[in-house]
């Protein structure tokens, strides 16, 4: 009787503890599984994106990151079309043109001239020719030519060209190792674009 008391007096003392064990044990496994990226279901790598800033460019510069210079949205079309001209031509196996300051200031003159008049003309409002313009800004060129248009976006433009033999023949002629762009864009306009592009081959 007194063993049997004893017993009985032992469990109720223990049953807490064996309740106890048993929770611990029935959770220890589920921490391990949500724990573990590789038990249960497939472990995803985390994902580093890169930081884009779209601020100011003084903020780039307080960075430390050298800021790239803001252009004009003219001066991105005629970045724009250079590009485009020089891709052609490498796809074709010639070597890119190089910008000239001098005759982008002869093409940007003559088209200014041209969009304010409302039309384009290898011949300036005074009779002058793409030589003439050219000369004028000091450029010393063994040959020049230009192209003219109006009326199309950048990428129509460059169609046309292509599409013109007497264009395309300038635009991919190995003769012409130097450029200059201009561009007017006028959304009041009817034609909305004005493009010269003046190719020449430099005296030295």
């Amino acid at each position: 009787m007194h063993f049997t008391t004893l017993s009985r007096t032992t469990s109720r003392r223990l049953l807490p503890a064996l309740v106890l064990l048993t929770v611990i044990t029935l959770i220890t496994p589920l921490r391990t599984f949500a724990d573990s990226p590789h038990q249960g279901s497939p472990h995803v790598p985390s994902m580093d994106f890169e930081a884009v800033n779209y601020g100011s460019s003084a903020a780039s510069s307080e960075s430390g990151a050298a800021a790239a210079p803001v252009l004009t949205a003219e001066a991105q079309m005629t970045a724009d079309m250079f590009d485009r001209i020089n891709s052609i031509r490498i796809s074709y196996g010639l070597a890119p043109f190089t910008r000239n300051a001098l005759l982008d200031q002869a093409a940007q003159a003559h088209v200014d001239e041209g969009a304010a008049r409302g039309w384009l003309s290898h011949y300036g409002v005074n009779g002058s020719t793409y030589y003439q313009r050219v000369a004028a800004t000091g450029y010393d060129a063994v040959k020049v030519n230009e192209c003219i248009g109006w009326g199309y976006n950048l990428d129509r433009m460059i169609n046309f060209w292509m599409n013109s033999r007497v264009h395309r023949n300038m635009l991919l002629s190995s003769t012409y190792t130097e450029v200059g762009i201009g561009y007017v864009g006028n959304p009041n306009n009817t034609w909305g674009h004005w493009w010269v592009v003046d190719v020449a081959l430099p005296s030295q």
